[in-house]
């Protein structure tokens, strides 16, 4: 895929082996799908594989590609992402567990 603003979002799967399913079928019509995270990511200490993943197709494939794709997985309309994520409250709690549990195995090894 070349530029982010030819990419059209079609559709949002449950499951990432999912979405990679439909990719897969897409490619198989000549349609190149690219399949991403609408989670946090392999970045975050969960499984990634469950979170929901979005279809993108180039927007001059976006007609034929929602042909292909069964309507309960097409969002209508489709809003954008918005830039960046706010910080949700289990994130905030685990990122401040993490720096105490540093703080204190840090005191008890090197003071």
């Amino acid at each position: 895929m070349s530029n982010s603003s030819d990419e059209v979002r079609i559709a949002v799967f449950g499951a990432e082996p999912v979405a990679r399913m439909w990719a897969e079928a897409l490619s198989r019509e000549g349609v190149p799908a690219l399949v991403r995270s609408e989670g946090l990511g392999p970045g975050h200490w969960t499984a990634a594989l469950n979170e929901p993943h979005a279809l993108y197709v180039l927007a001059p494939e976006e007609e034929r590609a929602r042909a292909l794709i069964p309507q309960e997985f097409q969002v209508w309309p489709l809003p954008e992402k918005p830039p960046g994520f706010p910080i949700g409250a289990k994130t905030v709690i685990y990122l401040v567990s993490l720096a105490l549990m540093g703080v204190l195995l840090w005191v008890a090894f090197f003071r």
